[in-house]
């Protein structure tokens, strides 16, 4: 349903360096991208909001990969600390929408 990403990331330790993860996602169209990422502090947009997603977590990956727009909701009060962005949900990559009422697949 949609796209399948494969992250594979361990939460680094405060003063380490984020970590490089290798990705794939997998569109629906058998289109694939693949490579190396590095899971930097990142913003993401939401709405009318920028939203800040900590270092070493699979969106700071994904969100850095530059994928075709990219939307999401936010669950939570994301703000400009990482901590909030933990109510944010990737709602569609590009064309390809969350179909499944157990996240993606």
């Amino acid at each position: 349903m949609g796209v399948v990403a494969a992250l594979a990331a361990a939460a680094p330790a405060a003063a380490a360096a984020a970590p490089r993860i290798d990705q794939l996602v997998v569109f629906r169209s058998g289109k694939v991208r693949q490579g190396p990422v590095k899971a930097k502090r990142t913003r993401v947009r939401v709405g009318h909001r920028r939203c800040t997603v900590g270092a070493g977590t699979p969106l700071a990956a994904l969100a850095r990969s530059k994928p075709p727009k990219l939307r999401l909701h936010d669950y939570g009060s994301c703000s400009k600390h990482p901590r909030d962005a933990a109510g944010l949900f990737v709602r569609r990559i590009g064309p390809a929408r969350n179909g499944g009422i157990n996240g993606w697949v």
